[in-house]
């Protein structure tokens, strides 16, 4: 009996052995099929967008920001020089120089399409001798609405209100008369920004 029960348990080693050989071939094997490790894809954390912007958050401000852009971008049919000069020049991270800025440049502009040659000519002057002389379409034919010569004399009232603050000049104030301006701007870009001018910002 106890040579039988030695002849079972070498029985048994054997199978265990030949167990582990197959099961070591099995994983050979398996790893050859095996497709290669992949690397592991970092991703990006997801950005909640808040309910109610708070305009105490510099990235929210960056987010309102970037919508009005758009928007902007959008209603001029996306013109790349508009768009350009808008990702140089930010209406709510600097409205003050946004709005300084652009009016210089417009100024520029105005200068050209008028030639008028004195540098001391102010806005107001240089709007009534394009009406004046008509180098600017009084009114676009697609939207009767937009007026070019009265946007132009808003932006001018605007641009003023940065020039000449009041006393109590809030950001708030700042930041709805840049998105004021912003938005004139996009209506008349077009009609006063010369074409060959166009990569010259």
């Amino acid at each position: 009996m106890l040579e039988s029960l030695r002849d079972d348990a070498s029985h048994q080693s054997r199978t265990l052995e030949e167990l582990r050989d197959i099961q070591k071939e099995a994983n050979k094997v398996l790893t050859e099929f095996e497709p290669p490790i992949q690397q592991v894809i970092k991703t990006k954390p997801v950005e909640v967008l808040p309910e109610l912007l708070n305009l105490n958050k510099p990235k929210e401000i960056e987010l309102l920001e970037q919508a009005l852009v758009m928007i902007a971008c959008s209603t001029t049919g996306e013109k790349k020089s508009f768009c350009d000069w808008l990702n140089k020049h930010k209406p709510l991270s600097h409205p003050a120089d946004f709005v300084n800025e652009t009016h210089e440049f417009l100024k520029n502009q105005l200068i050209k399409l008028v030639m008028d040659e004195d540098p001391h000519t102010d806005f107001h002057n240089l709007i009534k001798r394009a009406r004046d002389e008509n180098v600017i379409f009084y009114k676009d034919e697609s939207d009767p609405t937009i007026r070019p010569i009265s946007i132009l004399f808003n932006l001018n009232d605007i641009r003023n209100r940065f020039a000449h603050p009041p006393i109590i000049f809030s950001q708030r104030e700042k930041w709805s008369k840049s998105i004021l301006y912003l938005m004139n701007l996009a209506l008349v870009w077009s009609k006063v920004v010369m074409e060959a001018e166009e990569g010259d910002e």
